[in-house]
């Protein structure tokens, strides 16, 4: 059955006998249903069930325009930069504090964005608690031309091969970022799958080491730092 806001729609309609073209009055400001330049014929509750399903599709192009959008390459030459947050990092601010700080991860995002842009970059953020989705944004990263990522990849550093195997994969440059000092904790976190092959590790100073990355990067890209 249709939703509440299609039920009744059929009073924009005036009625049509079987085989006639639907039609909508003026105040509607819908156009003759028409399918391949062809009058839609219908009658009774099919003009319902048939405008719901119109609108299905329409819904449906919708989100996969935006899709597409969102996921589309960065044209060439954009000073690109990639915020990788890995499992359980949404959490900080209430998490552990003593360890990981006060600071929630939209705060920190928001900052170092407004920074990114009053340098010129876009700074795209990406977290998540599912190692696939994070293989899966590393190698999107590399067809939307990204020009580094800054990654903490929390509990992952110490465990995920797969996610290091990504990295290799697609060669971007990375700055590796642990609040903490990873060094100076348990026997198991002290090892990184990652600092080998980033060309920079940051540990043990809070969330200021997200801002001494994008530092890094930033002059990194910059056209002095290239000459």
């Amino acid at each position: 059955m249709p939703p509440k806001y299609l039920r009744g729609i059929g009073t924009c309609f005036s009625r049509a006998a079987e085989g006639q073209r639907l039609r909508t009055p003026p105040a509607c400001g819908l156009p003759d249903l028409e399918v391949l330049g062809k009058p839609v014929l219908s009658s009774g509750g099919e003009m319902l069930q048939m405008l719901y399903n119109l609108r299905l599709s329409a819904a449906n192009l919708a989100a996969m325009s935006k899709s597409r959008r969102s996921s589309g390459t960065l044209p060439r030459g954009t000073k690109s930069i990639l915020l990788l947050h890995g499992p359980n990092l949404n959490l900080l601010g209430s998490r552990e504090p003593e360890v990981y700080g006060t600071e929630s991860m939209d705060r920190i995002n928001n900052r170092l964005s407004h920074t990114a842009r009053g340098r010129g970059a876009v700074l795209e953020v990406f977290q998540s608690n599912h190692e696939g989705a994070l293989i899966e944004r590393v190698h999107e990263a590399k067809k939307r031309h990204v020009s580094w990522i800054i990654v903490n990849p929390g509990g992952l550093t110490h465990t995920s091969v797969a996610l290091r195997d990504a990295f290799a994969a697609v060669s971007i440059p990375f700055v590796e970022v642990h609040l903490s000092n990873i060094h100076a904790r348990e026997p198991f976190r002290r090892y990184s799958y990652f600092s080998d092959l980033a060309v920079g590790t940051i540990c043990g100073l809070g969330n200021l080491g997200y801002d001494l990355a994008l530092q890094f990067v930033l002059q990194s890209l910059s056209p002095k730092s290239a000459s």
